[in-house]
């Protein structure tokens, strides 16, 4: 089980810094917190009793990784974000939380360096890009077993069978979870350059009604 109680204060004053620098967008933070929730709820049950490896695309401002990581204490995590200031951003505040141990912030592309980072337990997205692509992606770096946790809009979203079957996952949430859920089961297709998965996305997704 996580505590969402656990370092409460510390987490506020982070998400609150991230979110005057603009790394969170408009709004209040509490929205933000209750999406890491929703992360840490949908977090497959051996994630949340032993040791697993999370990466999280496009950290941003830390949300969902850093929850995670404070309220889990067996995760361990890599923060991935192509911009400075972010990434920047990111590894003070791990340094910050005495989270060095069990925290690494990289600042790539990661569809540049997927090689270096295959086989986690766990993936994480919460505004990472399209959502075909950002499951490609996912999909490409679990190992056979892990899941991938894709933030959803409001309702959820419809993704089509075939595709999801071509990267090799089957979705084991429920239709319109805050948090979609893919286990990675299968072979994953050859890495693609991101241009071409925005242009011709192996999974057809649609908003539901």
């Amino acid at each position: 089980m996580f505590d969402p109680a656990h370092r409460h204060d510390e987490l506020e004053e982070v998400l609150h810094r991230a979110h005057r620098m603009g790394f969170l967008g408009p709004g209040p933070i509490e929205p933000h917190l209750r999406s890491a929730q929703g992360f840490a709820q949908a977090l497959p049950t051996a994630c949340t009793k032993r040791g697993c490896s999370l990466l999280d695309l496009g950290s941003g401002g830390g949300v969902p990784a850093l929850p995670l990581v404070l309220w889990l204490p067996q995760v361990r995590a890599t923060l991935v974000d192509a911009r400075s200031k972010r990434a920047r951003f990111l590894t003070a505040v791990v340094h910050q939380l005495d989270l060095s141990e069990r925290v690494q912030v990289v600042e790539a592309r990661i569809e540049e360096v997927i090689d270096e980072y295959r086989n986690q337990d766990v993936v994480t997205a919460r505004s990472f890009g399209p959502p075909s692509a950002t499951l490609e992606i996912a999909s490409g770096l679990l190992m056979v077993g892990g899941s991938a946790l894709i933030a959803e809009p409001p309702g959820g979203r419809l993704w089509a069978a075939h595709g999801l079957e071509r990267l090799g996952v089957v979705q084991r949430s429920a239709p319109g979870a805050s948090v979609a859920v893919f286990e990675r089961v299968g072979s994953t297709p050859p890495p693609r350059r991101w241009k071409h998965m925005i242009e011709s996305p192996v999974v057809e997704v649609r908003v539901r009604n």
